[in-house]
């Protein structure tokens, strides 16, 4: 095969170059993955970051519709990641809140409140 200006020689015909065209590299959602390990559900978080990393990996390899899978299982498992640990702290605050409002009906006697010790029915005692 013989190659000059632009021309690829297959015996009789001359065929220009065929110019390869890559498709686009699809995102790989690592700084989400990252920003969701560090800040929600860490193991969720490590699969997120392992598939934006098979991303490149996938697509360096010429694993196209790898890589599209790829991409697709780390923008998952980050989303997946980020709504998990927004259900977890608003557990955690409404458990929070009714601790505290909890103590404090314990701690604050009610005046209307049963079996609540009231301070005129205890004994006075005189030393």
């Amino acid at each position: 095969m013989d190659q000059e200006e632009g021309y690829v020689h297959h015996g009789e015909e001359d065929t220009p170059w065929q110019a390869m065209v890559l498709p686009h590299m699809p995102d790989d959602y690592m700084c989400l993955a990252i920003c969701t390990t560090i800040s929600c559900c860490w193991p969720l978080g490590l699969v997120a970051i392992l598939k934006a990393r098979d991303v490149q990996r996938c697509y360096c390899q010429g694993d196209y519709a790898g890589s599209q899978r790829a991409s697709r299982d780390a923008r998952w498992f980050s989303l997946l990641n980020l709504v998990i640990g927004i259900v977890l702290i608003v557990i955690s605050n409404l458990l929070g809140v009714t601790r505290i409002f909890a103590l404090y009906n314990f701690i604050s006697p009610q005046p209307n409140r049963p079996n609540s010790p009231n301070i005129d029915t205890f004994p006075s005692y005189q030393y």
